[in-house]
């Protein structure tokens, strides 16, 4: 991977990126220990996958693992943003949710309930989840989100998804965090044609790049 050229395909200031603290070879490091652990990453994704499929109210499940590219990008705008962080070889993966993709799909939006039900009692959850609205969204909805224990975020781009971080129990000393995406198929729809037109990185960002 060559930096000027990753530079430019991410819209990433060189002079911005030496003033976080990160060094390309180390993050050349994260990127080549995370290629070797996404064989097992699939495995771990298809089982939390196969467990989803097995409820009649999910109508679909995709995975993805993220792309290695996309990781680099994500931990340079992470410490851009958050200049206090520190993300290294050794803890870069608990710090990344989504390394682990988990996108399910259902018919009704009634059906969301359910679901949600059914990833709370199956999985440890590693922090609240957050359900992603329109600004034309109804207060009602809004209220069962939070009834549900849901963190609002209002998306820029009438957005609709709720996303949840389960803690993956890989072994008994290895827990691994996995990104679950819900939503409907209309809104897996719009998703998809919104990510058409303003990917790629027309402002530097993706809302799910694969």
């Amino acid at each position: 991977m060559n930096s000027q050229e990753f530079f430019e395909k991410y819209q990433i200031n060189e002079n911005v990126l030496r003033d976080t603290g990160l060094v390309w070879n180390e993050l050349i490091e994260i990127k080549n220990d995370f290629e070797k652990a996404r064989d097992k990453l699939s495995i771990d994704a298809n089982y939390v996958a196969d467990r989803l499929r097995t409820f009649d109210c999910i109508h679909t499940v995709k995975t993805r693992i993220k792309d290695p590219e996309h990781l680099i990008e994500k931990i340079i705008r992470g410490k851009i943003e958050n200049p206090g962080l520190s993300i290294n070889i050794d803890n870069y993966s608990c710090f990344i949710n989504d390394l682990v993709g988990v996108r399910t799909l259902h018919l009704f939006k009634e059906d969301w309930e359910t679901i949600h039900r059914i990833i709370v009692k199956t999985w440890e959850l590693k922090q609240n989840p957050v359900a992603n609205i329109s600004e034309e969204d109804s207060e009602r909805l809004v209220e069962k989100y939070q009834y549900n224990g849901c963190e609002i975020n209002e998306h820029p781009h009438g957005y609709r998804s709720v996303h949840y971080v389960i803690l993956f129990e890989r072994s008994k000393s290895k827990k691994i965090p996995v990104e679950i995406q819900v939503r409907t198929i209309l809104e897996e729809a719009w998703s998809e044609i919104d990510h058409l037109v303003r990917y790629p990185y027309k402002d530097g960002h993706g809302v799910y790049s694969p």
